[in-house]
């Protein structure tokens, strides 16, 4: 989960980049501008829950380290 997380936030923050300027193409007096897939502020805003999320997840899994114990067998 945490791996998937990781990988899910560099997703986010690549969409952040590309939807944080415009294409714009340039033609003989006409300009064509390419509008971005997702807003910018939607692209931020989903950024921000993942991270929040891994930092959740973090906590979690070092609470439960903290708390889970193991018995090991003597040889």
């Amino acid at each position: 989960m945490r791996k998937a997380l990781n990988e899910q936030i560099g997703e986010f923050h690549n969409q952040v980049v590309t939807s944080s300027y415009q294409k714009v193409i340039y033609k003989e007096g006409r300009d064509i501008v390419e509008e971005n897939e997702i807003s910018y502020t939607d692209a931020v805003k989903n950024l921000e829950q993942a991270r929040l999320a891994f930092r959740e997840l973090n906590r979690k899994l070092r609470l439960a380290s903290f708390e889970t114990l193991t018995d090991f067998q003597d040889e």
